[in-house]
Order: structure tokens, then C-alpha cells, then sequence
């Protein structure tokens, strides 16, 4: 006489119960689970944000109090930092992520800086090695933002500010490459070593390819006038080479007035014109 083995019961079913039917009742602990996972990252507070910003420039870019949460923050002012210890403070600093951004693999955000003498509006965005600057309008003093990059300018006083604008712009600095074109204006420019001030309105046109980029300067109006073209790529570096002369339509005197100044940007090749040329190696 054979004993009839036990049948295997199917785990989460009790006997006379439908198959499956244990996941029903798990169903309201997940669903809460998701709910609860969503609830966490749409409240991620705004210092994940600062966090990551400043891990992503090495401490060279940082949020200073901030508020709000990561899709939609604020911070009281977002301080860059360059070598040797130059430190920029820009107040007043809102941002939402542009959550779309995401499906691609970047992280974008359309930021917007209140900061009296830094007005500025621009999505920016981050993804694959790539940083892009789309619709970006910013105006810059010109003292802080020069004196921030190059520190030797302090003998100069420059003055004036500076209004950048590009629709789309994008480069990824470990590779070295840039792709768009930008406009930057340096309007009511100034210098402590002149004494006509100001010296005029000036545009750099600034087209980038590749590991190449080129820069067109001209002279919108003023006493000083300025033309030049410059380029830079990964291998040779940066450099400029144009000319500088006093407005004809100047008084003799402002016309004596600049000369001290043209004598100091470069070499007189022709009768009031001088001829300007700089170089930086990468």
C-alpha cells in the first residue's frame, strides 16, 4: 500500500485559494513603496543641487544657502572661484530642471541670476562630457570679470560692461572641442591708464568648430577704434592680431590724449595707426 505524496502548495495561495491571489494582497505595500520612492525624489531639497554642482567643477562653482527643492531652487548666490584664489559672488539665483532633459541623459536647467550687476538668463545643461548654453543673455561688470581671469589687468582699471548672448552654444572641456557662435559686447569700455574714457563700444563675433574657434572684433563706436581677428584651437593656443587708432572724427586734442594709451597696446605701423598682436600658448 503506496501513500499519496503531498501536493505542493504554490507559494502566497492558500489552500482553495486563486493562484496569484498573495500578490493582490502585497499589491497596496508596493503601491505605497512607488508612491513613497516618487514622493522622495520630487522633494529633493536643493542642496543635492549645490552638491553635485560642486562636485561636478571641483569646488570651482558652489550655491551658497540654498533653498527649495532640486527641480525648483533658489540660492542667496552662486560664487565662482579661479586660480589663484579670484572669487566671483553673482546674487540671487533661481533655477527649474527641465525634466524632459532627462529621457536624453542630461540634466538641464533654465537658470535665472537677479544680481544687480549681473543680470542674466540661460538654460544650461549637462550630459555626456557636453556642456550647452542655449538662449543665454548675461551681463557682466567687465573690472570683476576680467581682474577674476586675469589678475596682471589690475594696473589697467578696466571698466564697462560686458553683455554676452548666444542661442547655442556647447563644448566639452576634457575633449577640448566647442561648436556654435556667440556674441560678446564690451560696451562703455574703460581703462585707468586713459584719460578719455569712455573709449568706445566693442564686439568680438565668436564662431566655434570642432578643436578650433575664431574671433571677429570690431568697433560698434567710439574714440578708440579697434579691428582684429583671432583663433584659438587645442593645439596652438590662442591668438589676436589688429589694429587700434584714434577716431578721426576726434578732437586734436583726444586725439593727443590717446596716443600714451595706442603706444602701450602695440607698435605704430602707419602714420596714427598701431598695430596690436597677442599670443598664448595652450
Amino acid at each position: 500500500m503506496t501513500s499519496a505524496l503531498p501536493q505542493r502548495r504554490r507559494f502566497g495561495s492558500a489552500p482553495g485559494s486563486m493562484p496569484g491571489a498573495g500578490w493582490f494582497r502585497w499589491s497596496p505595500v508596493f503601491a505605497g513603496l512607488l508612491i513613497y520612492l516618487v514622493f522622495l525624489i520630487a522633494t529633493l531639497p536643493a542642496a543635492v543641487a549645490a552638491r553635485m554642482l560642486a562636485g561636478w567643477t571641483d569646488n570651482t562653482v558652489r550655491l551658497h544657502r540654498p533653498d527649495g527643492t532640486f527641480w525648483r531652487g533658489s540660492a542667496d548666490a552662486l560664487i565662482i572661484t579661479l586660480p589663484p584664489q579670484q572669487s566671483w559672488r553673482l546674487t540671487a539665483v533661481d533655477w527649474d530642471i527641465v525634466i524632459w532633459r532627462l529621457v536624453k541623459g542630461e540634466i538641464a536647467a533654465d537658470i535665472r541670476m537677479a544680481d544687480a550687476k549681473a543680470p542674466t538668463t540661460a538654460t544650461l545643461s549637462y550630459g555626456w562630457g557636453r556642456t550647452r548654453l542655449r538662449d543665454v543673455e548675461a551681463a557682466l561688470p567687465a573690472n570683476d570679470t576680467l581682474l577674476a581671469i586675469w589678475p596682471q589687468l589690475g594696473l589697467w582699471q578696466p571698466g564697462g560692461q560686458f553683455r554676452f548672448a548666444t542661442a547655442d552654444f556647447s563644448f566639452n572641456a576634457n575633449e577640448k572641442v566647442a561648436t556654435g557662435d556667440a556674441e560678446l559686447r564690451w560696451l562703455n569700455a574703460s581703462t585707468s591708464l586713459s584719460k578719455v574714457n569712455p573709449l568706445g563700444d566693442y564686439r568680438a563675433a565668436i564662431s566655434a568648430s570642432g578643436d578650433k574657434a575664431d574671433v571677429r572684433v570690431t568697433t560698434l563706436q567710439g574714440a578708440l577704434q579697434v579691428e582684429g581677428n583671432g583663433a584659438w584651437s587645442a593645439q596652438r593656443g590662442a591668438s589676436f592680431t589688429g589694429t587700434a587708432r584714434a577716431d578721426a572724427e576726434q578732437r586734436a586734442q583726444q586725439r593727443e590724449e590717446l596716443s600714451d594709451l595706442l603706444k602701450l597696446l602695440g607698435k605704430e605701423q602707419a602714420p596714427g595707426e598701431f598695430r596690436l598682436a597677442f599670443s598664448a600658448t595652450p
